[in-house]
């Protein structure tokens, strides 16, 4: 999970053109080939909301 809002921007600027970060199914690129479909659950900065 990416809190830090500056991080976030700056990772997505040296990407260019980023729309989300995913991070949970990394570690399925080891064992399968795979395709993973995510929704957008928050934008990574402190206004998450757990509720």
């Amino acid at each position: 999970v990416i809190k830090n809002a500056a991080e976030r921007n700056r990772v997505s600027v040296e990407l260019s053109s980023v729309l989300c970060f995913e991070i949970e199914a990394a570690g399925l690129i080891n064992n399968f080939l795979y395709l993973v479909i995510r929704g957008i659950c928050d934008y990574a900065d402190l206004h998450k909301n757990k509720r």
